[in-house]
């Protein structure tokens, strides 16, 4: 395989050159609104281009290593897969739903959902009370929740308990609506989000209607090995109507190590009383992936978010949540395994900007061979959202001279009546701790097993869902022991 070699002042125009050419394959094809939302993401990528070290948000993570190389989009490509190989993959067997994409693209036949038809759409069984989705625009919005004040959302245009759907068609299906939510729960200066809208080609949509429980729900993005180094952008969509609860599992998995460039984006949008929990994992060795999640919280709605990175060549995943509305929570657990080369990097920031609201953040990182482990945290409390209760924890472990581990939680706070803290810790394991155990007959490598595996616990045994909580354990267990394995 020969690698097309970019210098650094002509990867825009790469990338610009690939939003042509798809513009050109897709003319008529997108409703004019969408086309116009791609072609102003993609003027704002080219006006600041990748993000550098410079940028503060990117201060530990370094995209040179992404810059040069041509990434190109998936092309028609035989699976090769079928339902059997996906078992072992999965971290939440038995979902009433899943969606998978292999390459940054639906792949139906691997797909579990309501009536999943050959175009990619599941419908749900209707729902008495409608699917708690607003069409509302954003910018009429006098509550900033999206049109929907705590009493609860209007009256959708279509009636279902559950409706999934990869990314285009429910553009085609549910236009209103998409155009409603796409682009609207992100924050100003996003460069890769930006990319990914602009040439974002599939992704996931869930809709789940007012009152209902969805159950668990996977969505599955597998990395394959391709002939040329492979650009995708996944983008996702998830809206819980009001009083709805669901729990979401994206996975992202590469199999073998493929040279690609992953760059997705999920928007998630939550109802008043809403109840969403949401997993994310990563393990792309070999792999560069550029995540972003924003959430946007109504009232009293309640996210517990967790944030898994097993292993990447570069791994970060910027995660937002806005709590709009008053009396909403989130609760944000993050752990990320870095051993060999690995650069994994855990950006966040919890906005409070309305009365009473809740967070809890704890992120853990385990970092051995030549592994770095970033965390940048930031919790703002907005002027006039009195009554805040924040607390930001983060606690790394080393297990080599050579791991690295960044730290750097902050607190902003614009208001008075608040209850904040923050703290963050490195350090290595206890030698005490290893002698005690030693003591008691186990060898220096079961110790030091025990001992990183009680590190990782409080993490793991905080995912509600028992069924996905075992498939975390099972996971998180066999990437501990291939760190450990590595020399320190």
């Amino acid at each position: 395989m020969t690698t097309k070699v970019l210098n650094p002042t002509t990867a825009v125009d790469h990338y610009r050159s690939l939003f042509r050419a798809r513009a050109t394959r897709r003319v008529g094809a997108e409703p004019p609104w969408l086309a116009d939302l791609r072609a102003a993401a993609m003027a704002r990528f080219a006006a600041t281009g990748l993000p550098a070290t410079r940028d503060e948000r990117w201060h530990y993570t370094s995209l040179a290593a992404v810059a040069p190389v041509a990434f190109a989009p998936p092309g028609e490509q035989c699976i090769g897969l079928d339902t059997g190989d996906l078992a072992p993959l999965l971290m939440a067997p038995g979902a009433k739903a899943r969606l998978c994409f292999v390459n940054g693209r639906l792949a139906p036949s691997l797909c579990l959902a309501p009536s999943l038809s050959a175009d990619g759409i599941g419908r749900g069984a209707p729902s008495p009370r409608g699917a708690g989705v607003s069409p509302t625009p954003a910018g009429d919005d006098p509550t900033g929740v999206h049109g929907r004040p705590c009493g609860g959302p209007a009256a959708p245009p279509e009636r279902s308990a559950l409706r999934l759907a990869g990314w285009a068609q429910a553009i085609e299906r549910w236009p209103d609506e998409m155009a409603h939510h796409l682009g609207h729960h992100l924050g100003a200066d996003q460069p890769v989000a930006e990319l990914n809208m602009a040439l974002a080609c599939d992704g996931a949509v869930l809709f789940v209607a007012d009152g209902v429980d969805a159950g668990r729900v996977e969505l599955l993005f597998l990395t394959t090995a391709t002939s040329e180094p492979l650009f995708s952008a996944p983008r996702n969509l998830i809206v819980l109507g009001a009083g709805s609860h669901a729990t979401v599992v994206e996975n992202h998995v590469a199999l073998g190590t493929a040279n690609a460039f992953a760059d997705p984006v999920t928007e998630i949008d939550l109802g008043a009383r809403a109840q969403l929990d949401y997993l994310k994992l990563v393990h792309e060795p070999g792999s560069f992936h550029t995540a972003t999640v924003a959430v946007t919280q109504g009232c009293d709605s309640r996210l517990t978010a967790h944030l898994l990175a097993l292993g990447g060549r570069l791994a970060r995943t910027e995660f937002v949540t806005h709590l709009a509305g008053a009396g909403g929570s989130a609760q944000l657990f993050g752990l990320a395994l870095a051993g060999g080369g690995d650069h994994l990097d855990l950006t966040t920031r919890i906005d409070h900007d309305a009365l009473a609201t809740r967070s809890r953040e704890l992120v853990k990182q385990i970092v051995t061979g030549r592994g770095r482990g970033c965390f940048s945290g930031l919790v703002h409390v907005h002027p006039g959202a009195q009554q805040t209760d924040a607390r930001l924890t983060n606690a790394n472990l080393l297990l080599s001279d050579r791991a690295e581990a960044d730290t750097r939680p902050i607190l902003r706070i614009d208001a008075d009546d608040v209850k904040c803290s923050h703290g963050a810790t490195v350090g290595r394991l206890d030698d005490e701790a290893l002698f005690y155990l030693r003591a008691r007959g186990l060898d220096a490598d079961e110790a030091r097993q025990i001992l990183t595996a009680a590190f990782a616990t409080e993490v793991v045994a905080s995912v509600a869902d028992p069924t996905v909580a075992a498939a975390v354990r099972a996971r998180v267990d066999r990437r501990l022991t291939e760190l450990l394995e590595e020399p320190r």
